[in-house]
């Protein structure tokens, strides 16, 4: 028995006439129709299906059935039907366009084997390819980020696709495990991004009786409930569990009604309160006794991130890299990740509408592309300062970058620009390193007087 017909309104079908593969997007209309007359349509007759295939297609599909010369018997097959737009729209795909662009495809940095094969296999079945699956093993090896899979899979005469797909698939899972043990087995210099709680036994660590954390105890500020107000007493720099004034009146006996029911309200409020949890985020060194001077010029700073979650409350220290040379502030994905873990799927990417879409090119040192997934403002604080930061997310090792920008409103560097007057007139005795930088064309004909007067470029008369 069908659905209702409110139902089926509800789940009507749209044939998108606008798409640059016409063909492509009637394919995807006919499997949907197909789907809808084995389910919630199951059970119409022919005529209903022709009724329902013509309004899912809009208007454009009553011009041309209309123009049609078809028997009444074929109008109501709704088969027939579907074979007739068939052959109407597939003289529109012009296949050479599509091989052109089959053999453009070359594999991202990024991305996987498994990826790059499903963009050649969707590509490919556009070209109308006799030897679609030759075709696919060319371009595979030609387009392939990685040189050495290139060379193992050339030297193969006799070469398939599921060949092909798995030498690739093992090359990179032996660069994953490779790069994980040496992740494990390096003593110097190694850097390991992490998220550690401060509850973990670390040295030099003890219960701090301000807060109930366990954390350093070598700076006084670094205790989370340090410029907090207790819940409990209104009091500073101590959190309602630690409060001593609390503590104190549990042992006394309460002789008015009024103080029964505040302490009453106080402790519902701190069974429905979750505590605040803290995170690091940032940049672990390890090293032997050796120095290494290359860690020792680069400069790291810390800024607070509050994240909220119902009553939960999470403090998230982010330690970044200064760079002033960077115009952008960068943040890899691996360490969003942490920070923000009910944003990815389980396919561990970033759920879509989370991050802002971007078309910014990022560029490292020697012009170096880097890839990113979009833009994200997140609120930090650095000393008291609080302001809006912009993050690109990228898929790239190491630390998280705070740009120049970042950092003078963060008040984390300044610029001090020294301004000097330029002479009127250079000297020809003046050495090259002392000589002024000349900016405007005036400053060139002012200091350099004796060249650009009325005799030259002039002939003597002979």
């Amino acid at each position: 028995m069908a659905t209702p017909v409110a139902v089926q309104m509800n789940l009507h079908l749209i044939m998108n006439w606008d798409s640059d593969d016409i063909l492509e997007a009637f394919k995807k209309f006919k499997q949907k129709t197909q789907l809808a007359f084995k389910s919630f349509l199951k059970g119409t007759t022919n005529d209903e299906k022709v009724s329902y295939i013509l309004l899912w297609m809009g208007n454009k599909s009553l011009d041309l059935f209309n123009s049609w010369d078809m028997s009444e018997s074929d109008c109501n097959n709704p088969e027939t039907l579907i074979e007739e737009f068939e052959r109407h729209l597939e003289p529109r795909l012009n296949h050479r366009i599509h091989r052109y662009e089959f053999q453009g495809l070359k594999q991202d940095p990024q991305e996987t084997i498994d990826n790059f094969l499903s963009r050649l296999k969707n590509v490919a079945e556009k070209c109308k390819f006799k030897d679609k699956d030759e075709r696919i093993v060319d371009q595979l090896i030609w387009g392939c980020a990685h040189k050495e899979v290139q060379k193992s899979l050339i030297g193969k005469d006799a070469l398939q696709l599921i060949e092909a797909v798995d030498t690739a698939r093992a090359f990179e899972a032996t660069i994953k495990q490779v790069a994980s043990l040496s992740l494990q087995t390096s003593s110097l210099g190694s850097s390991v991004d992490i998220v550690s709680r401060h509850r973990t036994h670390i040295r030099k660590q003890r219960t701090c009786q301000y807060c109930g954390i366990e954390h350093e105890f070598n700076n006084r500020k670094k205790c989370p409930a340090f410029g907090t107000h207790c819940k409990a007493c209104g009091k500073l720099n101590h959190w309602e569990k630690m409060c001593r004034l609390t503590k104190s009146q549990k042992n006394k006996p309460q002789f008015s009604k009024m103080s029964g029911n505040r302490r009453r309200d106080i402790h519902a409020r701190q069974q429905n309160t979750s505590e605040e949890e803290f995170l690091a985020v940032g940049t672990i060194n390890v090293h032997e006794t050796r120095n290494d001077d290359q860690r020792e010029n680069e400069a790291y700073t810390t800024i607070r991130i509050q994240k909220k979650s119902g009553r939960k409350r999470t403090n998230i220290d982010l330690r970044l890299k200064i760079d002033t040379g960077a115009q952008s502030n960068i943040l890899p994905v691996n360490l969003y990740k942490k920070m923000f873990s009910e944003h990815m799927t389980e396919e561990d990417k970033v759920k879509e509408g989370i991050l802002t879409p971007s078309d910014v090119i990022l560029t490292a040192y020697g012009g170096t592309r880097i890839p990113q997934l979009g833009k994200i403002t997140i609120t930090g604080t650095h000393k008291g300062k609080t302001i809006k930061c912009s993050f690109y997310v990228t898929r790239t090792e190491g630390p998280a970058i705070l740009g120049l920008n970042t950092c003078k409103k963060l008040n984390i560097v300044s610029i001090n620009a020294e301004v000097k007057a330029a002479p009127s007139r250079i000297d020809s005795d003046m050495p090259i390193k002392d000589r002024p930088p000349i900016t405007t064309k005036e400053e060139l004909i002012s200091m350099y007087s004796e060249c650009f007067d009325d005799t030259v470029g002039c002939f003597v008369k002979c």
